[in-house]
């Protein structure tokens, strides 16, 4: 899938830098001289719309290239649909301390014994995936004080998380944080971001292969790194 995204853009890097300086003139003639008058109305201005689309589709052939964001979300949330199960376990178990004000206060009370200021745990939004990201963050970061208090409380009805699973998305974070930290950075809106999109591409598909090579990672891990590769 990266090889893809990038191969993409190269393509498409290279057709705007080659042709976007005579091109350009073309599109002035067609449409601004030839076509704006001095005063315009909305409607005009609505003609003028279709007939750019038109000109830079069908007569200079031009590819559109989507969001590049969209596309990495596409690639993130592809691969989230492999871990569901284990997903849903820290999202049950989250939602129960977000609704149970006592499993909320013993939850509060144990990270105070363990001498650290309270910390809420984070719900994640099936529609954006950094969510679940943050969730699982969150989640490990209060690993010992979730499995103190769900010792503590009633949590027969909650799912249970083996210690082989707890590793995985320990794991798991680290592969979402490289894609977390990608969003944030391609996402600004102070500074041109096209120009890092093929280096930006080619790193993450080389940290991954990396991942993908190393001991460290377990076989859910892989599974899920070679999903997105």
């Amino acid at each position: 899938m990266l090889q893809r995204l990038t191969a993409i853009y190269v393509q498409g890097i290279i057709r705007f830098g080659c042709t976007f300086r005579s091109e350009i003139g073309k599109l002035r003639q067609q449409s601004v001289s030839a076509y704006i008058p001095r005063k315009i109305s909305v409607s005009q201005h609505k003609k003028l719309d279709q007939l750019l689309l038109r000109l830079i589709t069908t007569d200079l052939k031009w590819r559109h290239f989507g969001c590049y964001a969209h596309t990495v979300n596409l690639i993130v949330n592809d691969s989230l649909n492999l871990i569901q199960d284990t997903l849903s376990k820290v999202s049950k178990i989250v939602s129960h301390f977000r609704k149970s004000a006592n499993a909320k206060n013993k939850l509060d009370i144990v990270q105070r014994q363990q001498g650290k200021e309270p910390k809420k745990l984070v719900k994640d939004v099936p529609t954006r995936w950094n969510s679940t990201y943050l969730m699982q963050n969150r989640f490990l970061e209060l690993e010992e004080a979730i499995r103190t208090t769900l010792a503590l409380i009633d949590g027969e009805s909650l799912p249970v998380i083996p210690t082989e699973e707890w590793k995985f998305m320990k794991e798991l974070v680290i592969v979402l944080k490289l894609f977390y930290d990608v969003m944030e950075l391609m996402s600004a809106e102070k500074y041109v971001t096209l120009s890092l999109v093929i280096i930006v591409t080619n790193s993450l598909e080389n940290v991954y292969s990396e991942m993908w090579d190393s001991s460290e990672f377990g076989n859910l891990s892989k599974n899920f790194i070679g999903n997105i590769k």
